[in-house]
């Protein structure tokens, strides 16, 4: 099992999650109210999908003697869940979709399709460590476009690979030689 380091931004997130284990700081939900005409079949073939394509919705972390390190994990299973309930209900649930998360055994992200007598709504429920903008952005492209039968666009960015390369370029003596001299000019208390 291949092992990628975690970004300079996940690697934050991860030490406020580790600090307090029940925060929500991070965890994220969205509810998306979906038009009478949507097939919801269809859009949840898309979904599926389109996280089947990109192995950051299956990321796992692991404990390792280089520290927390993560994943693709291919077999984990990501939840999808068709409920009915009372318009009520559903707000209650809206509500309560940022939830905490265990960073080392919980899938990252979750879908719901919920149903009301006011019509159907989807909830995505995630942790911030797995998305950014950019992310998200290209999650609702290319699941538009998979919707409509068209294939998505390649994926611009490998989180996986960026880790890597962030990692990397730590490492040399450009970064180090600049990171010397912005401490130096920032450093009052000498």
């Amino acid at each position: 099992m291949k092992t990628y380091p975690l970004t300079e931004s996940q690697l934050g997130m991860f030490l406020e999650w580790n600090a307090d284990r029940s925060s929500k700081q991070y965890a994220m939900g969205y509810e998306y109210r979906l038009p009478a005409t949507v097939d919801i079949a269809r859009l949840e073939r898309a979904i599926r999908a389109y996280v089947d394509a990109h192995p950051v919705f299956r990321t796992r972390l692991v404990e390792t003697d280089d520290g927390v390190r993560q994943y693709a994990d291919t077999a984990r299973e990501i939840p999808f869940a068709r409920l009915a309930m009372s318009d009520a209900e559903a707000d209650a649930r809206a509500a309560a979709l940022p939830r905490p998360y265990d960073l080392f055994n919980d899938p990252l992200i979750r879908f719901e399709f919920v149903t009301t007598p006011s019509g159907t709504r989807l909830f995505i429920a995630l942790f911030h460590l797995i998305v950014d903008g950019t992310t998200t952005s290209e999650a609702a492209r290319g699941v538009s476009a998979l919707y409509n039968g068209e294939q998505p666009g390649e994926e611009s960015s490998l989180v996986f690979d960026f880790a890597e390369q962030e990692r990397a370029g730590f490492e040399t003596e450009e970064y180090r030689a600049a990171a010397s001299a912005a401490r130096s000019r920032t450093n009052v208390l000498r």
